[in-house]
């Protein structure tokens, strides 16, 4: 089985040995980026930030976790096996069954009947991610860091962005980088061959006048890797998450929005964008250590900031190889290449 929400699997690190916790107040701006990027060079623990210390001097009462994902065997342990390859072959055995053994035994194509229907979402009525709505959304109380020095701003570094098809309703998560700007504003970087700019577009030519947006931050780690996997237009991310942790992913319905949202998220951003609304995002401190450029992304706009009681806020830092990105696109590849 896999992991509940994002705290049980920090304190599975902690339990073995894998965390550091800093108790003290840590700067957001740079401090903890610095920190964190030391730590993944020198093959070190996941880090949680107790305190970490907003630009404006105040404590966050939500901790930051970074470098969750900063080594091989934290990779595993997330995905709940010895060895990457075995979610592949577990998804060539979904795609590939024996028809000859079902065909002569139909019994034998229970437990392949069964995980496919383990994999439909779960929608629920009450959920982790909604016990706290936030009287009045800020973003800039979020623990979110500054991890360059030239960064244009704060940005979210692992936000796990939901958006929908305005024609089929369904669903895509992805992540895509989202700069702070302000309160209740921040960037959508995603770029133009992404399924969460063909929404926008899609949504824009349609004629109406808001994207619904929902950003989440944390959730089972699961949740991460179906955002960033290559997957097939016919699995939804819900889906392989569901297939991941071998349970139904339970969603539910965005306060503000219509868009489903992981019902054990930590955080939970609800917004919309304007269709052909842009505003200036970067510089970005990117990976292999330069700068990716300044340039016009569509902006959000918060409506609702929900959380858990006691959330968590995991982030990461990129960059110079070694870095966390290159552990998960790593794992990636090979649980993936069963299938190609």
């Amino acid at each position: 089985m896999g992991w509940s929400n994002l705290k049980q699997f920090v304190d599975s690190l902690d339990e073995a040995g894998e965390l550091l916790r800093i108790t003290r107040p840590v700067d957001v701006t740079l401090e903890a980026g610095c920190i964190a990027d030391r730590l993944v060079k020198m093959d070190g623990r996941a880090v949680l930030f107790e305190q970490p210390r907003l630009p404006d001097g105040s404590i966050s009462e939500i901790p930051l976790a970074m470098n969750l994902f900063g080594s091989p065997e934290r990779v595993k342990k997330a995905l709940g096996v010895e060895e990457c390859s075995e979610v592949g072959e577990r998804l060539v055995g979904l795609m590939k069954p024996d028809v000859s053994v079902m065909a002569g035994r139909p019994w034998k194509g229970i437990p392949l009947a069964k995980q496919a229907m383990r994999m439909a979402p779960k929608k629920v009525n009450k959920a982790a991610c909604q016990e706290v709505v936030v009287e009045n959304p800020d973003l800039t109380k979020l623990p979110i860091p500054k991890t360059w020095p030239l960064d244009g701003g704060h940005t979210m570094t692992l936000p796990l962005v939901v958006t929908k098809d305005p024609a089929s309703g369904e669903q895509n998560l992805g992540i895509y980088r989202a700069q702070v700007y302000g309160p209740t504003e921040c960037g959508l970087h995603w770029q133009m061959h992404k399924h969460g700019a063909d929404h926008a577009h899609a949504t824009g030519t349609s004629g109406e006048v808001r994207i619904p947006v929902a950003i989440c931050l944390g959730g089972p780690p699961e949740l991460i890797f179906s955002a960033i996997s290559p997957l097939p237009d016919n699995l939804s991310e819900y889906m392989f998450a569901s297939f991941l942790s071998n349970s139904r992913l339970p969603i539910v319905k965005a306060k503000t929005q219509d868009l489903w949202v992981p019902a054990e998220a930590d955080v939970v951003i609800e917004g919309y964008a304007v269709p052909g609304e842009t505003r200036i995002e970067g510089p970005f401190g990117d990976h292999f250590g330069v700068y990716s450029l300044e340039g016009e992304y569509p902006v959000l706009h918060v409506t609702a900031v929900t959380h858990r009681k006691e959330p968590l806020v995991p982030m990461t830092i990129v960059g110079l190889p070694p870095m966390e990105d290159g552990y998960i696109g790593e794992a990636i590849g090979d649980a993936f290449l069963p299938v190609l």
